[in-house]
């Protein structure tokens, strides 16, 4: 047998069989048994069963696994029935059926021409639209979020785009091995992160729409866009921005334009940024985070409050000198979540290490955010840092940058630099300093 038997051993243990590796990788052997057309559905369904030990107990652990697999017997047959009455749509090409696939070619899947020379069957996934597919399956895009539209297939139940021209390969997806993975995962996921998995998959059909709404809602509030982009990607809130749009009276006239491939020409002047400081610097630009994610998410409200009430226990259980170090722990806490599909915020057992790594004096974290030597100026994601405070750090009489377009996150006496003008060296911004800018030298 070709990769396929040996890629679905990396299949994750589903609900029931937990403590029983060899049995999960038995089953799903049969179930690539069945989807090569070695053997029957009845065949499968029946060696499935007598797998698994417990199977025939109602109620049991067994009964769970069991019921996991058949049910994906039921998905692969339904995709390959549909591949099959395409095919036969296009002029009595030969059949295609689970006892026409042979060894897929390497990267699996079919080129633009439609050739069908060979006799290998189609991808799953060339059935037609949400044929088979549980109503939680999100709907198919591409890479660039739009349904329909040609580009590399990102949803294991895309529809056929060959009808576009396209002469690009398609990728056979019946061969990605986090396929299979993630329909036995996600059925341990939270109600809660279900419906956000799926909302963020509608979002990627046309993220430029889903923004449009949002904008001409009547209920959106004042809020950066580029953050209400980043809530529609699943990305975390930059709380700089969102505070310094609270508070500016400058319009931020930034404009973008995408190149393609990733690429975005920025250009425009933009409000100068306030960095998040303090504990009341968090809590308020939390709570207008808060309102706008409930507005795109509103099944997470437990979710948001349960983490803001976490946050504020850490800063009222911690010195202010500790401060700074909890609202680095909240921006990567909120990074790592945002990052993964099967873990809230409100997960706390998970941020043991985490805690440990920017709260204690001696953590990863903490240190790395500190600031280098020779001329690095510390800055991290969203521009906070943390000043030394070690008993070799030696401040500098230059005038903090920082400090001067008031941003700087650190105090007078913990910032690495003066917190003089730069213009005439005393002790305040320089946007407030009444000398004139053009000073003989």
């Amino acid at each position: 047998m070709s990769g396929n038997g040996d890629e679905s051993t990396a299949a994750p243990t589903p609900p029931g069989l937990e403590g029983q590796p060899e049995v999960a990788k038995k089953c799903a052997d049969i179930v690539q048994q069945f989807r090569d057309g070695k053997v029957s559905k009845a065949v499968a369904s029946t060696k499935i069963m007598q797998a698994v030990p417990t199977a025939f107990v109602e109620g049991s652990s067994g009964e769970r696994g069991a019921q996991a697999y058949l049910e994906i017997l039921d998905i692969v047959e339904k995709e390959l029935a549909a591949a099959a009455e395409r095919g036969r749509g296009r002029g009595g090409q030969e059949g295609i059926g689970p006892r026409s696939r042979s060894p897929s070619p390497p990267h699996g899947g079919y080129d633009g021409s439609d050739r069908r020379g060979d006799s290998r069957s189609p991808s799953p996934n060339e059935g037609d639209e949400f044929g088979g597919v549980p109503p939680r399956s999100p709907p198919p895009y591409d890479r660039r979020g739009r349904a329909g539209h040609r580009g590399r297939s990102r949803s294991p139940w895309d529809g056929d785009v060959r009808g576009s021209g396209s002469k690009r390969q398609r990728v056979d997806d019946s061969l990605l091995p986090w396929v299979v993975e993630d329909f036995i995962v996600e059925r341990q996921l939270s109600a809660e992160l279900q419906r956000t998995r799926l909302l963020l998959m509608e979002f990627r059909k046309d993220p430029k729409y889903v923004l449009g709404s949002i904008l001409d809602s009547t209920r959106h509030i004042s809020f950066p866009e580029s953050e209400w982009t980043a809530i529609i990607k699943g990305q975390s809130i930059d709380l700089n921005k969102v505070i310094s749009h609270q508070f500016s009276i400058l319009h931020d006239r930034r404009q973008s334009e995408s190149l393609g491939d990733g690429v975005q020409l920025v250009f425009g002047s933009s409000a100068p940024t306030k960095a998040i400081t303090t504990q009341s610097d968090w809590i308020t630009a939390w709570a207008r985070a808060t309102e706008a994610l409930l507005l795109v998410f509103p099944h997470r409200r437990r979710e948001l409050d349960a983490y803001r009430q976490y946050i504020t226990d850490l800063f009222a259980s911690s010195g202010e000198h500790v401060h700074e170090r909890v609202i680095l722990l909240d921006r990567k806490l909120r990074n790592e979540v945002s990052g993964r599909r099967d873990l809230e915020l409100s997960d706390f057992a998970q941020f043991g290490h985490w805690e440990r790594s920017f709260l204690s004096d001696h953590g990863a974290g903490l240190l790395e955010s500190k600031p280098k030597a020779k001329g690095l100026s510390g800055r991290g994601a969203g521009g906070s840092s943390v000043a030394g405070g070690g008993s070799g750090s030696r401040k500098s009489l230059e005038p903090c940058k920082r400090f001067n377009e008031e941003r700087c996150p650190t105090s007078k006496a913990q910032c690495r630099y003066t917190h003089i003008c730069s213009r005439c060296r005393r002790g305040h911004p320089v946007a407030k300093c009444d000398r004139p800018s053009a000073v003989p030298e």
